[in-house]
């Protein structure tokens, strides 16, 4: 399907979905309890394809439930048929495909990433956190390339073991840990904003305990980008 005419049948999907349907609590399967997901999400991923918004990490979850490509609007309309309480499972929905140029300049991506961070900590009157930690950064780039191969929301790396390991593996000691994770956003600014809007990853910039952040970043499929932050405190 041609981009355009996707667009336009999204649209027609968001005004029409948005008038006619509900989501009843007793709908509600042990998934979607789970992650409280609602027909808003599904609403934002069809304003998505139409073009008119991002996703936020959680949406993003919800469209990765399943392994594919090639996203098409059937696939969202089972979202919503699932949403809706009118499918028991959620077995046709694939992993969106998002083409987008990689970045051009790797080092001033990671730069702005940091720069972003450091302002939203700043409006908390955090101290700013430094980025010239060159272990960190070989880490936090190690992530990235694990993501591409295996992105998983419970963050554990594509031999199954939890995502602190890495630390482990490259014998680098750390009084305090963290990380958050993303695919799919096009910029620096998206991808922040993406995290400042997750509570969970919010409170991974905002942790005071933190004094020195790493970023990786790397590209898979169709130019879909994968973004890590690593934070850490030495001993």
């Amino acid at each position: 399907m041609k981009a355009t005419a996707k667009k336009l049948i999204a649209i027609f999907l968001i005004t029409v979905m948005t008038v006619s349907l509900t989501l009843p609590a007793k709908a509600l399967t042990d998934i979607q309890a789970a992650h409280n997901y609602t027909i808003s999400d599904a609403l934002s991923i069809l304003k998505y394809l139409a073009g008119m918004t991002q996703l936020t990490i959680r949406q993003q979850e919800l469209y990765n439930l399943t392994p594919g490509a090639d996203v098409k609007i059937n696939d969202v309309l089972e979202i919503l048929k699932h949403l809706a309480g009118m499918s028991n499972a959620i077995s046709g929905i694939k992993t969106p495909i998002i083409v987008e140029p990689p970045p051009t300049n790797i080092s001033a991506q990671i730069a702005e990433v940091v720069r972003l961070v450091n302002i939203e900590r700043a409006k908390e009157k955090l101290p700013a956190l430094k980025s010239n930690n060159s272990d960190l950064n070989k880490l936090a780039q190690i992530r990235a390339n694990e993501i591409v191969k295996a992105y998983r929301p419970d963050h554990r790396r594509p031999d199954n073991r939890q995502w602190h390991t890495v630390f482990d593996d490259n014998k680098v000691t750390y009084r305090a840990i963290g990380e958050n994770i993303a695919k799919g956003y096009r910029t620096p600014a998206e991808v922040v904003q993406a995290w400042m809007d997750s509570p969970g990853h919010r409170a991974n910039i905002m942790k005071k305990e933190f004094t020195h952040i790493g970023i990786g970043i790397s590209t898979g499929t169709a130019n879909t980008i994968y973004w890590s932050q690593l934070f850490w405190r030495g001993l």
